[in-house]
């Protein structure tokens, strides 16, 4: 077997500012991360990543392989199970096409050191076929666009005939799709599991509190609470350790936020370490019903979607204070900080403070001592490394 090596390419900047603190490959896609999504398929542990200098010490790699050949795989290339059989039968100096853009390459352990070394593979003496499975990640609405069909996807990884259910007294579970549950799952009485449309998952250790409702296709992530009589539309990602109550309709959370009380969330992704204040509302359908423009991220200028149904894409460390409206077609970007009686820009950038005053930016040091103090709360360190990234991050670098 080989060892994996993913790499960004130019289409990075489409995906920020979800995309500005991680590495492409760790946004978060149905069940899994894309890197776990290319574990599972290839049945490795052996995954490095070809990323920024700014972001690399975050994530770190093992020591590279020097006999070894190495698959590289555009960061942004979605696998599904049935490209497997695509990929093993590579052989050194072959590769895979998709819709004529090069997606993976087998490459022998000198040329890949290389190519990791000068931080960049070529491909130019690479024999490449076409393939027509799987598919690439654009823009960041396609990650809500396409979360149910993923999580479905996902499911053929967990083997759920394996796995049995566990019995919780006073808890309607419904519907021919899998339930998954990973152990220490707590489910209070009163919650409601419809899996008529799609699989449910529910990761390790999670909380359903009583009066809980999740219509599947939907992920509850581990260590995950859901506060008591939420509602989670079908099409939903709750990544690990977040809190959320309320209404929530085909929506990723990465990750390590917070969505306590009750409002609406529509049609979105939030990063990690946000937290939208009680009765915090988003709107993701126009009063006339056309389709939505959200705001290029390196521009700001809005571009059509084509979507009718389109909510929030919100980068890392934002928060909104109570009764926040935030508008169809929003984009804000990392340490985001709304607190104001009227709807917001549709666009903002990175550090921003609103207030009913107007728009300030955030102080650097303030903010980061708001990311101490809500990532001190899981135990996660504010680590020079993370601190340089944030620093790179603030407008005009004055800190």
């Amino acid at each position: 077997m080989f060892s994996i090596c993913l790499f960004e390419d130019e289409k990075l900047k489409q995906l920020h500012p979800l995309t500005l603190t991680r590495p492409l490959d760790q946004l978060r896609l149905g069940i899994f991360t894309l890197d776990e999504k290319w574990k599972h398929l290839l049945t490795t542990e052996k995954i490095y990543r070809q990323t920024r200098p700014e972001i690399a010490a975050l994530f770190p790699n093992p020591p590279f392989p020097k006999e070894e050949n190495i698959l590289w795989i555009r960061s942004r290339y979605i696998p599904e199970n049935s490209l497997r059989n695509d990929i093993l039968r590579l052989k050194p100096g072959e590769g895979l096409r998709y819709k004529g853009i090069p997606v993976a390459a087998l490459i022998n352990n000198n040329k890949s050191l290389s190519f990791f070394e000068a931080r960049e593979p070529d491909f130019s003496d690479i024999d490449f076929s076409a393939t027509n499975h799987g598919w690439l990640l654009e823009r960041p609405t396609q990650l809500f666009e396409f979360n149910g069909l993923e999580i479905t996807k996902d499911f053929v990884y967990l083997n759920p005939s394996e796995k049995t259910t566990p019995y919780f007294p006073h808890v309607t579970i419904e519907g021919s799709f899998p339930v998954y549950m990973e152990d220490g799952v707590s489910i209070e009485p009163g919650s409601i599991i419809l899996a008529q449309d799609g699989p449910v998952y529910i990761g390790r250790e999670a909380k359903l509190l009583a009066g809980s409702i999740v219509r599947g296709p939907a992920v509850i992530g581990s260590h995950t609470v859901l506060k008591m009589a939420a509602k989670i539309y079908k099409d939903t990602t709750i990544g690990p350790f977040c809190k959320v109550g309320g209404e929530v309709n085909n929506v990723i959370f990465m990750a390590h936020s917070n969505k306590s009380h009750e409002g609406y969330l529509g049609n979105s992704v939030i990063g990690e370490w946000c937290n939208l204040g009680a009765d915090t509302n988003n709107s993701n359908l126009k009063n006339n019903y056309s389709m939505v423009r959200l705001a290029d991220w390196t521009t700001g200028e809005p571009y059509d979607t084509g979507l009718q149904f389109c909510g929030t894409i919100m980068g890392d460390h934002c928060k909104t204070a109570i009764n926040t409206m935030i508008n169809t077609g929003s984009m804000f970007g990392v340490s985001c900080n709304i607190a104001t009686d009227t709807f917001p820009p549709k666009y903002l950038q990175s550090f921003s403070w609103l207030t009913k005053n107007g728009l300030e930016r955030y102080d650097f040091h303030k903010a980061m001592e708001t990311a101490r103090a809500m990532m001190s709360r899981r135990n996660i360190e504010v680590t020079p490394a993370y601190l340089s990234l944030m620093k790179g991050l603030y407008p005009g670098k004055e800190t």
